[in-house]
């Protein structure tokens, strides 16, 4: 799974990635199944070692299991 260094991911990039709706985002967030996101008028945003790690944490070795690559938005 290929992850864009230079990108940062967004709330519907990550719930598109891994194929679930925002109340579990929360609930993973919560658990710390994924890291907590940085804000940026007042909407969230994870750094790619964020995803990265939530990808491992998640998905363990059968990264295949990921929905489908995501083009996450522009802001650096």
């Amino acid at each position: 799974m290929h992850i864009d260094q230079s990108r940062i991911y967004r709330t519907r990039d990550l719930l598109a990635r891994y194929g679930i709706t925002s109340a579990t985002l929360w609930r993973w967030r919560r658990s710390g199944r994924i890291p907590e996101p940085f804000k940026l008028n007042d909407q969230n945003y994870w750094r790619p070692e964020q995803v990265a790690e939530a990808d491992r944490q998640i998905l363990g070795d059968d990264l295949d299991m990921v929905k489908k690559e995501v083009a996450p938005c522009g802001i650096s």
